[in-house]
């Protein structure tokens, strides 16, 4: 009866520790559940920017005017550049 007894409360002990270590495993998936969550929300942040500028990107690529600003800014300052390449060469070689 005794031994009986003592295998109960080693039983019971043995439950009471398998029951602390599912409290702490639930613990941890709750944390990694709301970790997943945290990235899924900022996934789809990105893919709505991410879609907003593919829309932006596509309308650019369509419109000639857009086009033109661009090498119209462009050439200006390559130029500019050019200049001021030629300048600083005739300066530090004489």
């Amino acid at each position: 009866m005794r031994s009986e007894e003592e295998e109960l409360q080693q039983l019971g002990a043995g439950v009471r520790q398998t029951k602390g270590i599912a409290g702490l495993i639930q613990g941890e998936v709750e944390e990694q559940n709301e970790l997943l969550d945290d990235i899924e929300r900022a996934l789809g942040r990105t893919q709505q920017g991410l879609a907003g500028a593919q829309a932006r990107t596509e309308g650019l690529e369509r419109d000639p005017y857009t086009w033109r600003k661009f090498v119209g800014l462009l050439g200006p300052l390559v130029l500019l550049l050019v200049i001021a390449l030629f300048w600083l060469r005739h300066l530090l070689l004489g």
